[in-house]
């Protein structure tokens, strides 16, 4: 056997030994969420309360997904993905997060593939791929069934990469095409892998050397593809237009979608000089969370303010990184492939065009972080041969340091397993983070602890007052607990700020109906003396909900109420009639409308009896 063949083979029996350790570390670390529950924070969207993806894998709900924009996006492959669950393990939530897992152990194996087959880099391709596997900020990504799409894309990226390199190896329409597939197939589960053909383009000139010019170790993708054959910048721009017009379309899709549902921030709410200081931070910020994943959190608020210090120092670090790169480029292109990489791939959620009220988050790191693991892992194999450390002490390190960082992870983890440590962490990590009490707040809400409830909820109105969905929620939870003066006083608050909210009418209704009847034991359909109040200011507030909304049966059989009450029965009747027409077998509707209608009949006898009475009286004269 040739010196070749024997390395082959070593090498081949190391790859498994590889892949193996990385499946248990993983599964070792992330096999706790076989046991975690669903969140209260967009896990209803995306699956416990959508009932598109709870009827499962249907040819209606394959089109509902392609169609809808849903929370704000635009990606129908991680909708089905959702659907594929439901239609496999109902709604048992631990399987939903282990599929997540599965995803992640794929994606774990196909980067240490990818690099070992682009670089030649047997070792430090391994480094790669297990920083990224148990790196505590890739955590989020894989513990919350809702993102889904994070891993959901990445393979597809994955996958795309690696045809990329067949592509390279041998140049051909099939192999093209098969890129330009799963690119498309990325896209379709999360926009974000928009900076796909970015990335293949910084891999032409550093590994994979299809550049002129291009420096660096040189390692053919294939055994037996021999010298590589470089082009011209020109042609492999040219290569990439296809990439880069559907790169265009589905940004400017993701923008239009996202701004349709109010996701997107405009300028007057976050000033352009306050997007750009944020972007700086969250660079710097996802730089310090490489070397010290602690503090970790579901949300970031967004700052009120940037403190000086904290934002010149954001630049100072930028600054240093690139002044570094620069003048390491040459001899060493790794460090500029990898640190573009890292600022390429997160231009879309930097928060320059600025979605949600986050100021960063984690998940936004699971590809980005590649370009720093790429970084990490070639210098450190300089700095050990620098210092000339033996190979024993070496893997010590590198083996202490992913243990950490297992560790740091599995506890990270942890926090993921229900919507009460995740946001209590959330609140002991973070400063004024009204999302988190607010979410704990509903927690309290679903444990039946209105006190705790009302807490949370104040506490999250006292960081950001005008919240319309705390307002509304806080109102809820008074108007329960007998508070109907606190709760309507938050309701016209809430109406203030979200004037065309129907459930937010339906709900000020409700409590104005509860403070109008005084006594519900003495009351009988017709006897408008009984109560006053606030009930006729009720009728007014249902009937704009209804306005808003003609299909909400609830809002229909409370006016039916109210307006019974009002000694108007027949108008009451026909609200009962439609509250069961849009919900068949609504009990309290059905008994109102029973009720009702012997009221209206007993008013008929009674006028009957009193005709009668006159006719007779008239006769005897």
């Amino acid at each position: 056997m040739s010196q070749s063949a024997k390395r082959k083979d070593v090498n081949g029996r190391w790859a498994g030994l590889i892949g193996l350790f990385l499946i248990l570390a993983v599964t070792v670390v992330y096999l706790q969420v076989g046991g975690f529950e669903f969140l209260n924070f967009d896990d209803d969207s995306y699956i416990t309360k959508n009932p598109h993806v709870l009827s499962g894998l249907t040819a209606e709900n394959v089109n509902w997904a392609f169609r809808t924009s849903h929370t704000g996006n635009w990606h129908p492959l991680t909708w089905i993905s959702h659907m594929i669950d439901v239609e496999f393990f109902g709604m048992k939530a631990g399987m939903h997060h282990l599929v997540n897992l599965l995803f992640h152990i794929a994606n774990t194996l196909l980067l240490f593939i990818i690099f070992r087959r682009m670089t030649g880099a047997f070792w430090k391709s391994a480094l790669v791929a297990a920083l990224f596997a148990l790196h505590p900020l890739h955590v989020e990504s894989v513990a919350w069934v809702a993102e889904r799409k994070d891993v959901l894309s990445t393979f597809f990226w994955m996958l795309a990469l690696l045809s990329y390199l067949r592509y390279t190896a041998r140049p051909g329409t099939g192999r093209y095409a098969a890129v330009f597939f799963f690119f498309i197939l990325g896209l379709l589960s999360k926009p974000m892998v928009v900076t796909f053909p970015f990335v293949i383009l910084l891999l032409d000139w550093w590994p994979l050397q299809r550049m002129r010019g291009s420096m660096g170790e040189t390692v053919p993708v294939t055994e037996k593809e021999g010298e590589r054959r470089r082009e011209s910048i020109h042609f492999l721009i040219m290569e990439k237009v296809p990439f880069f017009l559907c790169t265009v379309l589905f940004s400017v899709v993701t923008y239009l979608v996202q701004r349709q549902a109010g996701s997107v921030r405009p300028f007057d709410q976050v000033h352009l000089a306050d997007r750009v200081a944020n972007a700086v931070i969250s660079y710097a910020a996802y730089m310090g969370k490489l070397f010290r994943p602690v503090d970790l959190a579901v949300f970031y608020p967004y700052p009120r303010g940037f403190e000086p210090l904290v934002l010149w120092g954001s630049v100072l670090i930028l600054l240093a990184a690139f002044l570094l790169v620069l003048l390491l480029a040459r001899k060493r292109p790794w460090y500029v492939v990898g640190w573009l990489w890292y600022l390429g791939t997160l231009v879309p959620v930097i928060g320059l065009v600025q979605v949600g009220g986050q100021a960063m988050a984690d998940r936004y790191t699971y590809i980005p972080l590649v370009g720093l693991f790429i970084m990490l892992a070639w210098g450190l194999e300089e700095l050990s041969e620098r210092l000339r450390l033996r190979t024993s002490v070496r893997a010590a390190a590198l083996l202490s340091l992913l243990m950490g960082l297992a560790v740091l992870s599995w506890v990270q983890v942890g926090y993921w397993k229900n919507n009460f440590t995740l946001f209590t962490h959330a609140v002991e990590v973070t400063r004024d983070n009204d999302v988190a009490f607010y979410n704990l707040g509903n927690v309290m809400v679903m444990k039946g602890n209105h006190g705790g409830a009302i807490q949370y909820y104040s506490e999250s109105l006292r960081i950001k007052p005008g919240d319309v969905r705390t307002l509304n929620n806080l109102g809820v939870t008074l108007k329960e607990t007998g508070r109907l003066k606190q709760a309507v006083a938050h309701f016209r608050k809430a109406l203030k700020v979200s004037p065309g909210d129907p459930q937010i009418y339906r709900n000020l209704a409700d409590a104005l109906k509860k403070q109008g009847v005084l006594d519900d034991a003495s009351y009988n359909y017709g006897n408008a003396s009984v109560c006053e109040g606030n009930l006729d200011d009720a009728v007014v507030y249902y009937e704009k909900a209804l306005k808003l909304n003609p299909l909400h049966a609830e809002a229909h059989n409370n006016l039916g109420y109210v307006l019974a009450r009002r000694g108007r029965i027949g108008d009451a009747v026909t609200h009962f009639r439609e509250a069961v027409r849009l919900k068949p077998g609504y009990r309290d509707a059905l008994n109102n409308l029973k009720g009702a209608l012997s009221a209206q009949l007993s008013a008929i006898s009674e006028e009957n009896q009193k005709t009668d009475c006159h006719a007779a009286c008239g006769g005897s004269q």
